[in-house]
């Protein structure tokens, strides 16, 4: 079986290869414009998402101290920190993908 190029893509499962189409070669233009929609509506879903902790707060229906407070806020500077850094170095690795208490 021969490898894939990069016009093709092994299908999922049955190892067949499909034909791609050949990457499109973006102006700086349509880049920067590629960048701002998507980072404006990504920016805007992180900071519903940060929001959202806020119901966690209410003592009527969540338990939580100190502590537990400490891991959420230090794993959402984490990531903030990652960002940061892959702003200033886009080689960078990426953080974890999940959080857990």
């Amino acid at each position: 079986m021969a490898t894939p190029n990069k016009t093709q893509a092994t299908a999922k499962g049955n190892g067949e290869a499909k034909e791609r189409a050949p990457r499109k070669e973006w102006s700086d233009s349509e880049k920067r414009d590629n960048f701002r929609k998507a980072a404006s509506a990504r920016t805007s879903r992180v900071i519903k998402a940060i929001r959202s902790l806020k119901s966690v707060l209410r003592p009527s229906r969540y338990a939580w101290n100190e502590a537990d407070a400490g891991k959420v806020l230090a794993a959402i500077a984490n990531e903030l920190r990652a960002v940061e850094a892959q702003f200033r170095n886009p080689a960078t690795v990426k953080g974890a993908d999940v959080f857990t208490l």
